[in-house]
């Protein structure tokens, strides 16, 4: 007859009858004692205990090197989203101010193209009052056939003319 315990998991002694083993399935990691006495034909127990060490080690995932390494996967994984984070808010930022200078540089252009349309009203005035005048005296002068005059009233109204032209463009261009 047999009795066996297993130190550290049985409380007390299990009895295995004439059965030579013992069966623990399982079990916790950590490190136990395994003893077995045995009693003669006549049912007296040996004083004797045989006994044996037994370690029971955690499978991989449940070291603490397996723990070490989530702790480390989990790090990286913050640190990469973090990153990825920083980024995205640095782009953001980067597209907010060139929108903002974008933002500028029309606000100037805008105001460029309203002094040049203001100060080609302001030109376009005189130079209509001037070519009105040039042709009043043309109309007049036309008696006389003094040939000077002639030709510098022609050239006057001719350039009167051109600049009134370039004036009526810029505003064409300001209004396209």
């Amino acid at each position: 007859q047999y009795n066996y315990m297993l130190e550290g998991y049985d409380e007390k002694w299990n009895h295995g009858g004439t059965n030579n083993s013992a069966t623990y399935r399982q079990l916790p990691p950590g490190d136990y004692t395994f003893k077995v006495k045995a009693s003669n034909s006549d049912g007296v127990w040996s004083e004797q205990i045989a006994s044996i060490q037994i370690e029971i080690v955690p499978p991989f995932w449940k070291t603490i090197w397996a723990y070490l390494l989530y702790i480390a996967i989990t790090a990286l994984g913050i640190r990469c989203i973090v990153r990825f984070r920083m980024n995205q808010i640095r782009m953001i930022n980067q597209l907010h101010y060139e929108q903002k200078i974008r933002q500028k540089e029309q606000k100037i252009h805008h105001e460029r193209l309203e002094f040049f349309t203001n100060v080609s009203h302001e030109l376009r005035t005189p130079l209509t009052l001037i070519e009105c005048a040039i042709d009043d005296l043309k109309r007049l002068l036309g008696q006389t056939r003094n040939v000077k005059i002639a030709e510098a009233l022609k050239t006057a109204g001719f350039h009167s003319s051109r600049l009134l032209e370039l004036i009526n463009q810029l505003l064409e261009f300001r209004r396209v």
